[in-house]
């Protein structure tokens, strides 16, 4: 059997005061790095930390190699820099509170060989239990708004095979370098934080690529372990709803979709604001006023769009990721990097 080549991988890691997270997960990273059969590097982008963490690394870690940013930027530039910088044109994004499976990059990177694949996602379990807290993603309209629907119920997953799905999480993406910055990279219209990684598979889904969940591949998660230590959840709840609206506002391109979310909108907020649930109003409020921003990024990517949002509602329902009623062009699952593939099974997404 001849040898099948594997494509370099970067694996790179935001953080910002994450010095002990650095300390408990990045051993993992290092790890699977060396068992993957093709080129690596470990690369950490320090978010403008006052803990320490680049001496750390130098001293602990010499082989990852840093970038530092001189201030804090965010989630989406400490990202978007590293990706630049990046070696290889695989990059698996990490969370800096992301324990690796040793053999986790290689299930993900076989199904590169696919032109339109942007991204592959691992099964995400909570901790070192057993519990899926993130496996494949599905969606659906109600009221205005699209609604995720995941497949793990109470820690297990009823997808539990290869399939597609709506987005993956930004914390531990393998995606190719090439259709990220095609697609427009993370965009700091969510700064700081959340919707970034809804927002470009999203697109990514829009400009007619796909993306894929293999639960071959492991990683175990803290939970928002940066985010949750730097921010009351206050400020992070209220955050999150803006994103929401700017994601709906950004995205949504057909026109019985959008008058949908107008027609619910104002009822909403006034349901809300009844319930004295103001937060609602002013992450309402906080988006409005980034609209000029919103229109200046429809207006640019719109004419790149080749499937509707209605094409993809009408895929990517519960529904079909549960059954795996799907056909798009991939690898066999008996086909890793390294030896030469048995064969194709043809899937059309």
């Amino acid at each position: 059997m001849k040898d099948f080549p594997c494509q370099g991988v970067s694996l790179v890691i935001p953080t910002w005061n994450g010095k002990h997270l650095l300390r408990e997960c990045l051993p993992s990273v290092v790890l699977a790095a060396e068992r993957y059969p093709g080129e690596t590097e470990v690369v950490v982008v320090d978010d403008g930390s006052e803990d320490g963490t680049i001496a750390f690394l130098s001293e602990t870690f010499p082989s990852v190699r840093t970038i530092r940013l001189k201030k804090n930027e965010g989630f989406q530039e400490a990202s978007n820099r590293g990706v630049e910088e990046s070696a290889h044109d695989l990059v698996f994004l990490l969370n800096n509170d992301m324990i690796l499976d040793s053999n986790c990059i290689q299930p993900l990177a076989l199904h590169f060989e696919d032109d339109l694949l942007f991204a592959a996602g691992p099964l995400m379990l909570k901790g070192n239990s057993k519990e899926a807290v993130f496996s494949c993603c599905g969606v659906r309209l109600r009221r205005g708004l699209l609604i995720e629907e995941w497949t793990v119920v109470n820690g297990r997953d009823r997808c539990n095979r290869l399939s597609p799905s709506l987005y993956l999480s930004g914390g531990a993406m393998l995606f190719k370098k090439d259709i990220f910055r095609k697609i427009g990279m993370m965009d700091a219209l969510y700064h700081p934080f959340y919707c970034e990684d809804l927002d470009i598979c999203y697109r990514a889904w829009k400009m007619g690529y796909h993306l894929l969940f293999d639960p071959r591949s492991i990683v175990h998660h803290k939970g928002s372990a940066t985010i949750g230590s730097n921010f009351p959840y206050s400020y992070y709840e209220l955050i999150h709803r803006r994103n929401l609206f700017l994601f709906m506002w950004r995205n949504l391109t057909d026109r019985d979709v959008l008058f949908e979310h107008i027609l619910f909108l104002l009822p909403r907020l006034l349901k809300r604001t009844f319930k004295a649930d103001f937060m609602e109003v002013k992450s309402f409020l906080m988006a409005l006023s980034r609209l000029p921003e919103v229109r200046k990024r429809r207006s640019k990517e719109i004419r790149e769009y080749v499937r509707s949002d209605s094409e993809i509602l009408n895929m990517l329902t519960l529904e079909n990721l549960i059954s795996n009623d799907f056909r798009f062009k991939r690898k066999s699952e008996g086909a890793v990097c390294g030896k030469e593939p048995k064969g194709q099974t043809e899937y059309d997404v």
